[in-house]
């Protein structure tokens, strides 16, 4: 059985670099498109959040998105700039704002979304239940698996975003009042969390 499955494992590594060779192929491709229309995957995401649950704070946007709230609020501020949202008095917490769609990203997000019909309408035709089902499964397990190795780092190696507990992060919080690090604004609930079948499908 172990020289079997030896025998298989080169086999096998060769077809999980092809399908990692694919999907970053596809992930360059589904983000060459025309600027005017399309609105990246993370922004439109963050958009759809805003569209459908109305105006959060950055550290709710990170929860409903499963990110950090680093990279959120990276990512709110470019698009202020853009015009497509905007920060508002939040009555629940003076200290943590609120994000609101603008009327222009309402019409982007709805532009954009009509683009995303028009290319589903395109591909279908071209896939089977089956293999929509089994190519989304097989992303998500590698995905999840990707994610469990991440969080299983040590804090001091370099991931992408600003470890939650590292000492800069300890050092600065312990400088900070405890009332004013309190965030009092609640978590959506387990009815409110975010199912990504009923978000609109971002292909551009």
């Amino acid at each position: 059985m172990d020289a079997a499955i030896r025998t298989k494992t080169p086999a096998l590594q060769e077809r999980l670099e092809a399908l990692l060779v694919e999907v970053n192929g596809l992930a360059n491709r589904l983000k060459a498109t025309d600027p005017r229309v399309a609105i990246p995957g993370a922004s439109r995401a963050a958009l759809q959040v805003l569209h459908r649950y109305g105006p959060q704070t950055v550290p709710q946007i990170a929860r409903a998105r499963f990110s950090s709230r680093q990279n959120i609020q990276i990512l709110i501020n470019r698009l202020k700039e853009e015009g497509l949202v905007e920060f508002v008095t939040n009555p629940e917490h003076k200290r943590s704002a609120l994000v609101r769609l603008t009327a222009l990203g309402h019409a982007a997000l709805v532009e954009a979304t009509a683009e995303d019909a028009k290319l589903s309408n395109e591909l279908l035709p071209a896939f089977s239940p089956i293999e929509l089902s089994s190519a989304t499964e097989v992303l998500n397990r590698l995905r999840t698996l990707l994610d469990g190795k991440e969080k299983t780092q040590s804090p001091g190696k370099e991931t992408g975003t600003v470890p939650e507990h590292s000492s800069t992060n300890r050092q600065h919080s312990a400088s900070v009042p405890a009332s004013a690090r309190e965030d009092k604004v609640s978590d959506l609930t387990e009815s409110e969390s975010l199912d990504d079948g009923e978000l609109p499908v971002s292909l551009l």
